[in-house]
């Protein structure tokens, strides 16, 4: 069972996504993601470019502290009703919209929120992105299960031996949400899972390796070998372009990055191929494989980026 709700506010209006599709959005607006919950089990947190994991403050923590504030500066003996104890709490990501090509998106940077959520009984950590993100000026709202990992002991140390790379999630963890570290399994029994490869695919068929949904990007595995993938090359489901980690989808042809061709996508992987004209097996029936458009770049025409009419894709649906 679920333990947190997100909507999205846009001035004194609040919208709860429907198939995670929140509508069309122009360039200049404010949108404010807000996500509450009412387990003791689910934290959110700021993870910054140095991996560094901070407790994000409730609006409840906050109007708590000044309450008692305002107490103190006034000298009476007003009980203030502490906010942290309550049942929800919430918080809040202003999630500015941007123009990026003649559409309205999001920025990764500050399009979501992250929670953490602890299973005492089993040792399992899920870290959860909330986001806002824009394809073509429409809008979603989705939530992602980024990580799904075991803890385990090592001496008296929570250790997550599958995240090597994020040290100070453990200790989060360790400090903020597990009970007992003597109780999680030895770190002598973690079992490193299979890597996700390419054995047994056809031609023009790769493995999706990880999908992040924030970021409207991911990495594919092909015979071929792994490539950058981006929203923009991926054929719709429901109107909205995103692909699962593990599934098998098809690709007309893979391509060297060319560093001009920066479209959409703010964060440029190190990977030096992209997949081109990837096709889920349940993408829309009325999808068609992603088109390219002429563009200007530096006084030439170039096929610079792919374009994909939301129409065409959707039949219309999505402005309905």
């Amino acid at each position: 069972m679920k333990e947190f709700s997100a909507r999205v506010l846009v001035g004194d209006k609040s919208f709860v996504a429907e198939n995670g599709y929140l509508g069309v959005v122009g360039f200049g607006s404010a949108l404010i993601l807000e996500v509450a919950t009412t387990s003791p089990a689910i934290l959110a947190v700021t993870i910054d470019g140095q991996r560094n994991v901070a407790r994000r403050v409730s609006a409840e923590e906050r109007k708590a502290k000044q309450l008692a504030k305002d107490a103190k500066r006034n000298g009476t003996a007003l009980q203030v009703k502490k906010e942290l104890e309550t049942a929800t709490h919430t918080y809040r990501q202003t999630v500015p919209v941007v123009n990026r090509n003649n559409f309205a998106c999001t920025q990764f940077s500050d399009n979501k929120i992250i929670l953490l959520e602890w299973e005492e009984r089993s040792g399992h950590l899920r870290l959860i992105e909330v986001s806002v993100t824009g394809q073509y000026g429409h809008f979603f709202l989705s939530e992602q299960a980024v990580y799904n990992v075991q803890a385990f002991r090592l001496g008296n140390r929570l250790t997550i031996p599958e995240l090597p790379k994020l040290p100070e999630l453990a200790r989060f963890a360790q400090e903020n949400l597990c009970k007992d570290v003597l109780k999680l399994q030895s770190a002598e029994d973690f079992k490193e899972a299979p890597e996700i490869n390419a054995d047994g695919l056809e031609r023009n068929q790769a493995r999706v390796k990880y999908w992040n949904k924030a970021s409207n990007n991911g990495l594919l595995v092909s015979a071929e070998g792994q490539m950058k993938i981006h929203f923009t090359q991926v054929a719709t489901r429901e109107g909205h372009a995103y692909l699962e980690k593990g599934e098998v989808v098809s690709y007309r042809f893979r391509k060297l990055k060319d560093a001009s061709e920066n479209g959409f996508a703010k964060h440029q992987s190190l990977l030096d191929y992209e997949a081109i004209g990837v096709v889920p097996d349940n993408a829309d029936p009325k999808a068609p494989e992603p088109k390219y458009i002429n563009t200007i770049v530096d006084g030439a025409v170039t096929e610079a980026r792919p374009f994909i009419n939301i129409d065409e894709l959707t039949g219309g649906s999505l402005r309905a």
